[in-house]
């Protein structure tokens, strides 16, 4: 072939190249795109919260706990739990005790409570097992509820002494469940809400600071996830301004989930109670109440306003601003699918 000849093959041939090494080079980019997805869905986080409803017993803890446990093996998980059932109520009357200057009621009352979560932390575990940490965690907290509830009303208001003495309930049942969660085999920590969420202050009506809590959730948490360690966090609880312990109110720790799963980015959250999901009506009081398959955020919403007590309201108005799935699970029926709340399209695709 002439030189002119080659010369007008290779003219002839470098379309056909460069479209391939386009393709391919499309190819390519499709691949690694979608390898950063899933690494992107794989790193997102699970929130699950429990609530006092299934958190009776060590062996009602043990059956929250697999739960977390068994999502773990595939996913990150971070854990909020409320107070042990009961207990919230009970740390009120101490409260209301003391208000009427009835420092034996309220001490009694305070150290039953303290000797029941010790009763609890010892069914978790035989003396032959080392949670050392973990009795220790719960000695210190008892001795602190007791020097409390002593010294309540020297220097702080009634209501700053309320939000105080409330808290121990979260802040107990989430070193039992961290200890629940590492008896099953996984890394797993207790934390304390109020290192990162942070109110406005007014312990009446609290909002979260968003920005700031956010910022600091995911300063606290990243870096368990990193480790392969589940953070458990006390739901109900955080921090005024100053650093003050404070509440987001009662039945808030709904809230607080939500708080955490939009500061991570979260997957979803999911809320395990004694109900599977949300019904017309009350399950427990009407035999015929029918199980809700899927809600749009504004419909739960509605429900939960009037009167469904399945989550906290407020949970999901920053779930539905974040587009962040909401599951309703039964914690002791896992065969019951529960009730899916999301994002609606126009004309009814979720």
């Amino acid at each position: 072939m002439s030189v002119e000849g080659q010369q007008q093959q290779r003219e002839n041939e470098e379309p056909a190249q460069r479209s391939a090494v386009l393709r391919q080079a499309n190819v390519m980019e499709q691949s690694l795109t979608g390898a950063a997805q899933e690494a992107q869905a794989a790193n997102r986080v699970r929130v699950m919260k429990f609530g006092g409803s299934v958190l009776t017993s060590a062996g009602s803890l043990m059956d929250a706990a697999a739960h977390a446990v068994r999502a773990a093996e595939t996913e990150r998980v971070a854990v909020v739990v409320s107070a042990l059932r009961g207990i919230t109520d009970r740390l009120y009357s101490v409260t209301r005790a003391l208000r009427m200057r009835d420092a034996a009621t309220a001490l009694v009352e305070a150290e039953e409570i303290a000797q029941l979560h010790l009763h609890v932390g010892r069914q978790l575990f035989s003396d032959a097992e080392q949670e050392f940490q973990f009795r220790l965690e719960l000695a210190e907290l008892a001795h602190a509820l007791d020097l409390v509830v002593r010294h309540a009303g020297h220097g702080e208001s009634p209501l700053e002494m309320t939000d105080e003495v409330v808290s121990f309930g979260e802040r107990l049942s989430a070193r039992i469940f961290a200890a629940a969660l590492r008896k099953l085999g996984a890394h797993a920590e207790a934390l304390d809400a109020f290192e990162f969420i942070v109110t406005d202050g007014d312990r009446e009506d609290p909002h979260p600071r968003l920005e700031e809590s956010y910022q600091k959730t995911r300063e606290a948490l990243d870096p368990y996830f990193l480790m392969g360690t589940i953070p458990v966090v006390t739901g109900f609880v955080a921090s005024t301004p100053e650093g003050r312990i404070t509440t987001l109110g009662r039945n808030s720790s709904d809230y607080s989930a939500a708080i955490v799963a939009c500061a991570l980015g979260a997957r979803d959250v999911t809320i395990w109670s004694n109900v599977a999901g949300f019904f017309n009506a009350d399950p427990h009081q009407n035999a015929d109440a029918q199980w809700i398959a899927r809600l749009s955020y504004e419909e739960a919403m509605e429900l939960a306003r009037n009167g469904a007590r399945v989550v906290h309201p407020k949970a999901f108005k920053f779930l539905m601003q974040e587009r962040i799935p909401l599951l309703v699970r039964s914690a002791t029926n896992v065969d019951a699918p529960g009730t899916w709340v999301g994002h609606v399209e126009s004309g009814g695709t979720r």
